[in-house]
């Protein structure tokens, strides 16, 4: 079950993991700041939704450094297909995501019934 110390140590482990690596930066810079830990929590967001945006969108990528051009001769109906196909699999794709993220954050609710009113001492045990 969440509960509001699940927040507090989420927030918690984001400032300490991203402390983490922004103090492998002083392998290669003298001294860091602290503006480095929400820069690099906003690096990994930022960063996931575009490779969640491109990668359901491979069809309209562009490659500078080969000199390959992609002429479009769909018609209407097929670029119109291709756009709101791309568009639904991807919703699809993160509702996935997020249905599986809520299941396994509720998965304690599920079981109430079982859940026993105090947790067992060490000494209940039957091995």
């Amino acid at each position: 079950m969440i509960t509001p110390w699940t927040a507090a140590f989420y927030v918690l482990w984001v400032i300490v993991s991203r402390y983490i690596l922004a103090l492998t930066f002083l392998t290669v810079r003298p001294s860091i700041n602290l503006v480095y830990i929400p820069l690099l929590y906003f690096n990994q967001i930022f960063g996931s939704a575009v490779k969640v945006l491109i990668f359901f969108r491979l069809d309209r990528q562009k490659w500078t450094r080969q000199k390959t051009a992609f002429k479009r001769t769909d018609s209407r109906f097929d670029a119109a297909f291709k756009l709101w196909s791309s568009r639904l699999v991807n919703t699809v794709a993160v509702l996935v995501f997020v249905s599986v993220l809520v299941f396994l954050a509720n998965l304690g609710s599920y079981f109430t019934d079982e859940v026993p009113e105090r947790l067992p001492k060490i000494t209940d045990r039957v091995f």
